[in-house]
C-alpha cells in the first residue's frame, strides 16, 4: 500500500509548527520569569521616596489604614534626599500623620523596626522643614502612645531638638542640678477643676515656698538649683516625663549619669537633707 504523500506533508508541517512554537516559548518563559522577579522587587522598592504613597497618606491622614501607614513609613529613605518634592511633602506629611493617628504610627513604627528606615524616620523629626509644624503638639502625641519607652524616648528627643521656639522645648538638664518641677498653668487648672483639686492651692503655695528658700540658699553654690513647669527634661540622653510622676510637684536631682526622683512637697529642711544624701555619695 503506498503513503499518502500528503498526509506525510501534513505531519512535517506539524512538527515544524510545534518547534517553531518550543522556540518562541522558551524566549517568553524566560520572559515572564524575569518579570515576574522584577515586579516582586518593585513591590518594596518601589515604595521608597513614592510620593504618590505620601500623597495618599496625606489625603486620608484623619483615618488612615494599618496598611497605609505602613507603606507611608517605608517610603522613608536615605535615597530621598536628594529628591526635594518629595523630602518637603512627606516631612510634613509625617508630623501630621502623627498628630492625627500617633496611637496608630507607633504601633506600625514598633512592629516593623527592620522593615521601617526607623533612622531616617528620627532624622526627619529632627529636621522639620515647615515653621509652622506645631512641634508641642507633636511631642504630647507620642509621649501619650504605649510605644516603647526606648523607641518614645528617641522620637520626643529628637523632635525636640528641631529649630523651633525655645519657650516650647523640653528642659535639657546638664551637670549637677536640682530641679523643681510643678504644673504649667494648663496642667494645675486641670487639677483645680477636677475632683482631686481639694487642698491644690495649699499644696502649690508651700510648694513654691521652700523651693524658693531653697534656690536662695544655694544662688552662689556651684550646684544648679532651679525650677520648671515643663512637662519633660532630658537627663543623660533619656527622657523623664512629669505627667508619669505620682504628683506634678516634685524635685528631680542630677549628678553625672545618675539621677532620682522625689514627688510631693517637702520642707526646706527636708529637701536639703535629701541634696545632702544624694550628692554625698
Amino acid at each position: 500500500m503506498g503513503i499518502d504523500c500528503g498526509c506525510c506533508q501534513r505531519y512535517h508541517t506539524f512538527k515544524t509548527m510545534i518547534r517553531t512554537f518550543k522556540i518562541r516559548l522558551i524566549p517568553l518563559i524566560l520572559c515572564l520569569f524575569f518579570l515576574n522577579i522584577y515586579t516582586s522587587g518593585m513591590d518594596s522598592d518601589s515604595l521608597k521616596c513614592n510620593i504618590s504613597v505620601v500623597l495618599e497618606a496625606n489625603q486620608n491622614k484623619e483615618n488612615i489604614s494599618e496598611g497605609l501607614m505602613f507603606k507611608f513609613l517605608k517610603a522613608f529613605g536615605k535615597d530621598c534626599k536628594n529628591n526635594v518634592e518629595f523630602s518637603e511633602f512627606s516631612n510634613e506629611t509625617l508630623f501630621l500623620i502623627i498628630q492625627k493617628n500617633a496611637d496608630l504610627f507607633a504601633e506600625i513604627l514598633e512592629n516593623n523596626l527592620k522593615a521601617i528606615d526607623f533612622e531616617e524616620i528620627i532624622f526627619n523629626l529632627e529636621n522639620p522643614l515647615n515653621d509652622l509644624i506645631d512641634l508641642d503638639l507633636t511631642i504630647n502625641k507620642i509621649a501619650d502612645t504605649k510605644i516603647d519607652k526606648t523607641i518614645k524616648d528617641k522620637l520626643i528627643i529628637a523632635i525636640n531638638s528641631g529649630n523651633w521656639d525655645e519657650s516650647k522645648k523640653a528642659k535639657e538638664i546638664r551637670g549637677s542640678t536640682v530641679m523643681f518641677f510643678l504644673p504649667d498653668s494648663i496642667q494645675f487648672n486641670a487639677i483645680a477643676n477636677s475632683d482631686s483639686s481639694d487642698g491644690i492651692y495649699e499644696v502649690s503655695s508651700d510648694f513654691e515656698f521652700y523651693a524658693s528658700k531653697i534656690i536662695d540658699l544655694y544662688k552662689d553654690s556651684t550646684l544648679n538649683v532651679t525650677y520648671s513647669d515643663k512637662r519633660f527634661f532630658i537627663v543623660n540622653n533619656g527622657l523623664v516625663d512629669k505627667m508619669e510622676q505620682k504628683s506634678p510637684f516634685g524635685i528631680l536631682l542630677v549628678k553625672n549619669d545618675e539621677f532620682k526622683i522625689e514627688t510631693g512637697v517637702f520642707t526646706d529642711n527636708d529637701i536639703q537633707q535629701l541634696i545632702t544624701d544624694f550628692y554625698k555619695k
